[in-house]
């Protein structure tokens, strides 16, 4: 009980907390990221350490509280539904901080690779001239649909939090990993436009 200990939790909030945990176990990736945000409004007031966020509801889960026959008569079966989710500036920023260093570094990655891939034009054995090709009218290429598609994508969810206090809320990129998109890293600064338009109350653009 050293991180227990070190943060002086209270016997109910880690009844609450060992109850959200093993939640956890029983529920959809989406319901997970719910329960993570209210487990930050329990440890809101304790002001946990980032680093050792993880290790703490990991030694409060593996001592059992939420099954302690004591606790449950005292304190009842919980509904988390009435417990307040947070995910404080203190927890988001560095997660925030790591995706963006982490999408930059794959763009970055991918951008490279495709420069080199590019296969080299073999000279022409043929002497005749090459007859000029004619232009077509260019339709929307598949890049401008697929970044009209993120950044509606965006825009919707971000409906979803119009109105809401910022503490009660998922952040754009929160919010893309919980509905498991796979836009690519040039289309995710899209989503979050479009997430963040419809967050501001702004017209869609698309």
């Amino acid at each position: 009980m050293e991180l227990i200990s070190k943060y002086n939790i209270k016997e109910e909030d880690l009844y609450i907390l060992a109850t959200i945990e093993s939640r956890k176990e029983t529920v959809s990736f989406f319901e997970k990221e719910k329960l993570k945000g209210k487990s930050m409004g329990v440890l809101k007031s304790y002001n946990v350490n980032f680093l050792d966020l993880g290790p703490l509801l990991s030694e409060i889960k593996s001592l059992n509280f939420d099954k302690s026959k004591e606790l449950i008569e005292k304190y009842g079966v919980l509904n988390l539904e009435t417990k307040k989710s947070s995910l404080g500036l203190k927890y988001i920023l560095p997660i925030t901080f790591g995706l963006g260093v982490f999408f930059f570094v794959l763009y970055t990655i991918n951008s490279s690779s495709s420069d080199t891939n590019i296969p080299e034009s073999k000279g022409s054995t043929e002497t005749s001239p090459q007859a000029p090709t004619e232009s077509s009218p260019q339709s929307p290429s598949e890049s401008e649909e697929a970044s009209k598609k993120a950044y509606r994508a965006g825009y919707n969810d971000g409906k979803m939090g119009f109105g809401l206090p910022a503490s009660e809320r998922a952040t754009a990129m929160e919010s893309y990993l919980a509905n498991n998109y796979n836009f690519s890293s040039a289309d995710i600064p899209v989503y979050e436009m479009g997430y963040n338009d419809a967050i501001y109350g702004k017209s869609a653009q698309y």
